[in-house]
């Protein structure tokens, strides 16, 4: 199983989270860096993956509503696929 873990109060801004996907996950070469693509990823990974937010009140505290979204998408697409289990720490 790969772990990934993400520090969200170390994210500066919001393409600091995609830059994170894009080391952390296997992203197709057309990634589009918005929150529709990071969930066709997530839901579809084929890899047992667990991702670990740590600090994951720092997304709306920081981000807003975009940040809610983010939380939201994580733990959507951990439900949705069998091979990903998201553990969203700090809430």
């Amino acid at each position: 199983m790969r772990v990934w873990t993400i520090d969200a109060a170390l994210l500066p801004d919001r393409a600091a989270l995609h830059a994170w996907a894009a080391a952390a996950l296997p992203l197709p070469s057309y990634y589009g860096s918005n929150l529709d693509a990071l969930y066709d990823v997530l839901s579809t990974l084929g890899t047992d993956t667990q991702i670990l937010v740590e600090q994951a009140d720092a997304l709306p505290a920081r981000f807003g509503g975009w940040g809610q979204a983010v939380l939201r998408l994580l733990a959507r697409a951990g439900e949705e696929n069998p091979h990903l289990t998201v553990t969203i720490c700090g809430r």
